[in-house]
Order: C-alpha cells, then sequence, then structure tokens
C-alpha cells in the first residue's frame, strides 16, 4: 500500500512538473494581453511624439506670390523697372512668364523652376543698378529666425550676367549671388539667407542686381521665393520625443533580457 501510494504521489509530481514547463513555454510562446498591450501603448506614444516633433518643421511660407503662379501680383518693383506682359523691350523691362522667349527670341526655351510648366519672373536688369526688380513687405514676429530662399538662373549666353543681392529694409543680407553663364541646359541656382527679425513686427525684402554693367546681357529669371520661420524644435516636442525614444529603448532591452534569461 505503501508503495502504491509512493508511486502515485511521484507519478502526481511528474504530471505536475510537466503541466509547469508546459505552461511556461505556452507563456513565452503567446505572452499576455497586459504585456502585448503595454506594449502597443508604448509604441502608440512613441508615434506621436515624433510626429508631434516632425510637425513643428513644418513651417508656412509667408510670400504671397513666391512661385509667381499668380501672374504679376503680391510684390512691387522700383521705378527703373517697367512690367511688360510679353515683349523684352530693354533694360529695366520685367514680366511673369511660362517661358523666357516669349519675352525675344535670343532667350532660351525653359520651364520654370516650381513644375516646369509654371511660370517665372523675367528680368531683362535695370541700366539703374541697386534698384528692385521684386520687393515685398511682410509681417514678422519679433525675435524669430527666418530663412529666404529663391532660384535663379541666366537665359542667353551673353557672358554679362547677373549678381543677386537681398535686402532685408534696405540693408544687404550674407553675400552677393553671382549667375553662372546661361546655358539652355543649365541648371537653376539656389540663393538665399537667414536673419534674425529683431525688435520688427514687419520687415521689407527686396531683391536687386548688383552687376554695375547695364550692357547687353544681364538677363535672368527668379523664381519659387521663400520666406518662413527656420525650423526650431520646441521644447515640449523635443521632451516627448525624448520620453518615446526612452520608453522604446526600455522595451527592446526588457525583450532582449527576457529571451537571454529565459529557461530553454
Amino acid at each position: 500500500m505503501n508503495l502504491c501510494f509512493q508511486s502515485q504521489r511521484h507519478s502526481d509530481r511528474q504530471i505536475t512538473g510537466r503541466t509547469a514547463a508546459s505552461r511556461f513555454r505556452s507563456h513565452r510562446r503567446h505572452p499576455g494581453k497586459p504585456i502585448w498591450c503595454l506594449a502597443i501603448v508604448m509604441r502608440t506614444f512613441a508615434v506621436l511624439a515624433i510626429t508631434l516633433f516632425t510637425a513643428r518643421f513644418a513651417c508656412a511660407d509667408i510670400l504671397i506670390n513666391g512661385n509667381f503662379e499668380a501672374g504679376d501680383t503680391g510684390f512691387t518693383a522700383s521705378a527703373a523697372y517697367t512690367y511688360s506682359a510679353s515683349t523684352d523691350v530693354g533694360p529695366g523691362d520685367y514680366g511673369v512668364l511660362s517661358n523666357p522667349q516669349e519675352a525675344g527670341s535670343a532667350f532660351f526655351s525653359i520651364g520654370d523652376h516650381t513644375t516646369g510648366t509654371g511660370k517665372m519672373l523675367f528680368v531683362d536688369a535695370s541700366p539703374t543698378p541697386l534698384t528692385a526688380f521684386w520687393s515685398e513687405t511682410v509681417p514678422v514676429t519679433p525675435d524669430t529666425d527666418y530663412s529666404f530662399s529663391g532660384f535663379a538662373r541666366e537665359v542667353d549666353t551673353f557672358p554679362n550676367t547677373a549678381t543677386l543681392r537681398l535686402l532685408v529694409d534696405a540693408s544687404a543680407l550674407g553675400a552677393d549671388a553671382p549667375l553662372g553663364l546661361g546655358s539652355s541646359s543649365g541648371n537653376w541656382q539656389a540663393f538665399g539667407d537667414e536673419f534674425n527679425s529683431g525688435a520688427n513686427t514687419s520687415i521689407t525684402l527686396s531683391l536687386v542686381d548688383a552687376n554695375p554693367n547695364p550692357a547687353t546681357g544681364n538677363d535672368f529669371v527668379v523664381d519659387d521665393l521663400s520666406l518662413s520661420p527656420t525650423p526650431v524644435p520646441e521644447p515640449h516636442s523635443a521632451v516627448l520625443v525624448a520620453i518615446g525614444a526612452a520608453i522604446l529603448l526600455g522595451f527592446s532591452l526588457k525583450r532582449r533580457f527576457d529571451v537571454k534569461h529565459s529557461p530553454a
């Protein structure tokens, strides 16, 4: 009787042991819902944090008609320039065109910078140097960093090329941007700079040609002018990203630790 009882107890222990091991392996293969729920919450939080962070970089363009698709509107030119909707009659003319050849057969046939089929600002530089062919007054937030950018290129093969200069409230900003020799297969040149608004609530931006030589040439196009606050991560966004990254790192390290120290 005793032997039978002991054997039965031994058998019970074996069954109990196998059941526990089986349950452990089953748990490893199918983690409980609370763990998976926590993982989903942590990952969702991290994604939201990163989304909020990147959203801070989507700064709206302040300029009204920087791509010139609306035509001759949203900006002004100095009295040294005369608007012409088509034919270029000489230095000091400007127009908003879809193709420089609309101003004359001597100019390249090229598309705009935005889409290749839109509009751009055509300029035959004025013989009066340092006069604005484009100017716009815009509202700004005091003590804020701003980025200005644009694209330009020559539209004929004459060696006398433009030198673009950006003015902020009539003061030159950054280095001049001399345009390369014109080529029908050439590329648009990017130009621009950054500045701080200081105590101002509005500023006037102007583009002038700093080339003092009004001789043949000095014909160019400008497109996709843009002004926007310089992207800077806000503290709240940075904190959210840091928390999200820490959660993801902690979750990853925990999974590695569990796998490394789990029974075979």
